[in-house]
This record gives structure tokens, sequence and C-alpha cells, in this order.
């Protein structure tokens, strides 16, 4: 049986629209970020706030995550807390209404935490308009495993960059700074034991402007790892 060139034509016609299909899809997935990267600008000092003296986190036994934050003196500054998964765009998470209060004591907890790499931070605004923010914050959140939190304020213009571990179980942490190709610049490794601690990776102030890798691991894997720009 002899196939007309309509024919042809239509069946050319529709596998040229099936490939474009494909290479659509291929190009959107190639363009979206990578799951859990995550990007942090730091030495940025213009809308940070000097009464705003602690800012910490913690896990409860719901495995929500935790924020706590201490001013120097009681304030009239409304907080809201806000998220972000890739450390660039955030969304308002918690408003005064849901922020405990204790003298110059707040606290926060989020209700939908889940078991990624999460950024928090502050943004306050005081009895004239003026808002301001804190630091970020980094959180790394498991439900079960020898670590089940690990929070870091990853700011490359001081002179050490501390990390808060929650351990399940005693357990080798390695914390470190590396270049884009891996290299480890500055290290700090350590036997971390069962419950909440503060550890420090010194010497960042010695880092040139550039881009780098906050990375900790326990037991031997690779935990967190956030991109860091120093400006």
């Amino acid at each position: 049986m002899e196939t007309s060139v309509y024919t042809i034509a239509g069946r050319i016609t529709r596998l040229l629209a099936f490939v474009i299909i494909i290479y659509s899809s291929i190009q959107a997935k190639l363009s979206e970020p990578e799951s859990g990267s995550m990007s942090i600008v730091t030495g940025i000092e213009s809308n940070s706030n000097s009464q705003l003296l602690e800012f910490h986190c913690g896990s409860n036994v719901h495995h929500q995550i935790m924020l706590n934050w201490k001013m120097s003196t009681p304030t009239s500054y409304s907080f809201q807390t806000e998220k972000s998964y890739d450390g660039n765009h955030f969304e308002t998470t918690g408003s005064d209404g849901n922020i405990s209060t204790d003298h110059d004591l707040f606290s926060w907890t989020d209700p939908s935490s889940v078991q990624t790499t999460t950024c928090y931070r502050l943004k306050l605004r005081d009895e004239k308009g003026n808002i301001s923010y804190s630091r970020t914050m980094v959180v790394a959140h498991y439900t079960e495993g020898p670590v089940l939190m690990i929070g870091s304020i990853p700011e490359l213009s001081g002179s050490a960059i501390p990390v808060e571990l929650k351990m399940s179980e005693k357990s080798e942490v390695s914390l470190r700074i590396a270049d884009n190709e891996g290299n480890t610049l500055l290290q700090n490794k350590l036997m971390a034991d069962p419950g909440l601690s503060t550890h420090f990776i010194s010497g960042v102030n010695t880092l040139q402007a550039g881009e780098y890798f906050l990375k900790v691991s326990v037991s031997g894997r690779e935990q967190l790892s956030v991109r860091l720009i120093k400006t």
C-alpha cells in the first residue's frame, strides 16, 4: 500500500512536535536550581541591628526548629521571623502573635520544620518604623542519626564562625571552610558529646573576598554544605 505525501508530512510534524516537547522539558529541568542548593552573601553591615545581642537555634522533642534571641534592653521592637530554602528569597513565618517573650529574651518555634537545610533571619521594626535584620542563620535538621541539628551564622567578616550542634550520640565532627575546588582552608576537628554544644571555625577574617563553602561532616559523612560569598 502506498503512503501519501500528506501522511508522511503529518508523521514528520508529529515527530518534530514530540522532539520539541522533550527538548523543552530537558531545558526546563536544567534551568531549575539544585535541590538544597543555598548561597549566602556575607559582610553586609548596613541593615544589621546593634541591640540584638544573641541569636541561636535549637530543636524540641517534636523535631521542630526553635529560634531564640536576646536584646540589649527590653524594647518596643516588633519582630517577624523569616524563612528561606535558598538563602535569597525569604517569606514571613512568624510574628509578634506567636513569638514568646520573657523580658529581653524571645523565642519562636517553627511549626513546619522539615528535614532539610533552611535559612532563618529576624526582621525587626522599631517604634519609628525603621526596619533592620539579623544575620542569616543556616539550620540543617534531622530526625534520626547521630546529629539532630546543625546551626550556624556563617559570617566571614568576623574572626570565627560559630557552629551549634545537637547530637544524639558522641561522634567525630569536622567543621571546615573549603574553596571552589574542595581544598580545605580552615578546619576544626572535634568529638561532639550528646546534647547541644557550640564550636568555632577560627581564622575566617584572613580569607580574601571570594567564594567559599562551609562544610560540616559527622562520622565521615557530609551533613551540611553552604556556599558563602565574602564581599
